[in-house]
């Protein structure tokens, strides 16, 4: 579905991407992980037409698409949740809903999938926990109906709990037929959630492979989480 192909990032004079190649196979869940400042973010902004790219190639369902402008490349169904969430604080749940899709009637698929957002579909967004502000934000994502969902960080600053809830609800969106790439400094949530993980390293790809592989490399568990973290 998505192919990347020798892409470059740079801030100025700082290298953030060189010459990065990665594949996401349609109905897969793959994980771009690695530390802080890696690049990670830099590569998904960078599919989603939010930062230029020096060089390279963003292939999405057989069409370039970089350099397009990251509305035309939204309306061709790629979707991102950015980090930080960005919900809305004065609008209710559906309100932020109505922004990011205001030709829907009904929001009731969503509220099945995020049965709390239901709950809560009057309450405004500067009300909601942590765990529900990032079920908006992905709803949000999800309300014009992508075929591929970059989702960025979802589980920087939630509580334990909820970050197990999001990690849960990533296999459910898969079975429903979305495709997904994950950036995430939570190592062991994301390798457990993906089928094939690409570990970043100062802009490169320093390892690749199907996810339980990297998991059981004790030598990147202990790297990346330090301390052998389990959350």
């Amino acid at each position: 579905m998505l192919e990347v192909r020798g892409l470059s990032v740079s801030y100025g004079p700082v290298q953030a991407l060189s010459g990065i190649s990665l594949e996401v196979g349609e109905g897969e869940i793959v994980a771009l992980v690695g530390a802080n400042g890696a690049g990670k973010s830099s590569l998904i902004h960078a599919v989603a037409g939010l930062v230029p790219a020096a060089a390279g190639k963003v292939v999405f369902r057989g069409e370039q698409v970089l350099g397009l402008p990251g509305h035309r490349i939204f309306r061709r169904g790629i979707a991102l949740c950015p980090e930080g969430r960005m919900v809305l604080g004065g609008l209710t749940v559906e309100e932020n809903l109505k922004l990011a899709a205001p030709k829907r009637r009904s929001f009731d698929d969503l509220y099945g999938l995020f049965p709390r957002l239901g709950e809560r579909a009057s309450s405004r967004g500067a009300a909601l926990s942590g765990g529900e502000a990032q079920m908006l934000a992905i709803a949000r994502a999800l309300a014009q109906e992508p075929r591929l969902l970059l989702l960025d960080e979802p589980s920087l600053g939630l509580a334990p709990n909820a970050v197990q809830a999001i990690f849960a609800l990533l296999p459910q969106l898969r079975d429903r037929g979305l495709t997904i790439l994950l950036v995430e400094q939570n190592l062991v949530q994301a390798l457990r959630a993906a089928d094939r993980a690409y570990l970043l390293e100062s802009g490169r790809i320093a390892r690749q492979g199907p996810a339980e592989a990297l998991l059981r490399d004790e030598r990147i568990v202990e790297q990346y989480l330090g301390l052998g973290q389990e959350g």
